[in-house]
């Protein structure tokens, strides 16, 4: 038996739209061109481009071993039924109408546990950092850093978000990267040498001198710098030496940054190793031009 079938989708007011089953075909070239007439009864009416078609090889036979086909109905919504019946008379075949008692959609916003979104990442892609703008009674909006969709994420215990995504409210279900344990950034290198290093800028922070070690100050002017991830962090600090330190957090483990450091009678140096990392990466050479620089000229 060969079925097509419209699978019923939402609307915007959430209207569901009918389930049109196209049984005993029997050819698929000939359920393709049935598919395609359907599509063209329906042209003018707005939840066409909703409609899809699933084709299965099935026939349909009567006592003779003649063919009859025919067309089902299907839905739960009744609103349109009598003008989609109309027009599917039209083909020139049988047609039966079933009134489903209800009609139950998937989830479109997918809901997992804090513990398995922890262990397996985004659910869409499995990268394990992102961000929660919004939060509440135990559920959250989790954006991913890396393939930025969004998902819902719900404390332990909790089994329906309290947050409504479109009027939806998601219910737990399981983590569809189950057993993938989740990635981070991976850890890349330029092609030109060097280390990743995306200066933020020129700040103040606790630490000391890149130049001369000072570190007599609550706070000195800094560079904070995204570093690739936590071993090419470890990279940087060992490339620059002293005045240099790896900011890394447990919660925040794909926002690493290596702070760089310089008293005031050498800011200037700090100014100019913010210059020459301005293209994203920090080498050796960078590092000692940097400390070498000078803004009186050598005699």
């Amino acid at each position: 038996m060969l079925i097509c079938t419209f699978n019923p989708l939402h609307r915007s007011k959430g209207e569901v739209m009918p389930n049109v089953e196209i049984h005993g075909m029997g050819k698929r070239e000939e359920a393709n061109q049935l598919a395609d007439k359907i599509f063209q009864l329906f042209a003018d009416k707005p939840y066409v481009d909703e409609m899809v078609v699933t084709i299965f090889d099935t026939f349909v036979r009567d006592k003779e071993g003649d063919s009859q086909p025919f067309l089902r109905l299907a839905n739960s919504c009744q609103d349109h039924t009598t003008e989609i019946i109309q027009k599917l008379r039209r083909l020139g075949l049988d047609v039966e109408h079933v009134q489903l008692q209800a009609f139950y959609p998937k989830q479109t916003i997918i809901a997992v546990s804090v513990n398995e979104l922890n262990k397996f990442g985004c659910p869409h892609c499995g990268y394990r950092s992102g961000a929660m703008p919004v939060s509440g009674g135990g559920s959250g909006v989790w954006q991913c850093g890396e393939c930025g969709k969004t998902c819902c994420v719900l404390a332990e215990g909790v089994v329906k978000s309290t947050i409504g995504f479109n009027g939806e409210y998601p219910e737990l279900q399981s983590h569809p990267r189950r057993g993938t344990p989740a990635h981070g950034r991976p850890d890349n290198k330029p092609d030109s040498g060097g280390e990743f290093f995306r200066s933020r800028g020129i700040g103040l922070d606790d630490c000391s001198c890149f130049v001369c070690g000072t570190k007599g100050h609550p706070m000195l002017h800094n560079i904070a710098a995204f570093v690739q991830c936590k071993e090419a962090g470890e990279r940087v600090v060992t490339m620059i030496g002293q005045g240099a330190v790896l900011d890394y957090r447990e919660y925040e483990p794909d926002r690493v940054q290596v702070k760089v450091g310089a008293c005031d009678a050498h800011y200037a140096n700090l100014e100019e190793l913010d210059r020459l990392v301005s293209s994203g990466t920090i080498s050796t050479n960078v590092v000692k031009m940097a400390r070498d620089f000078s803004l009186t000229p050598s005699k």
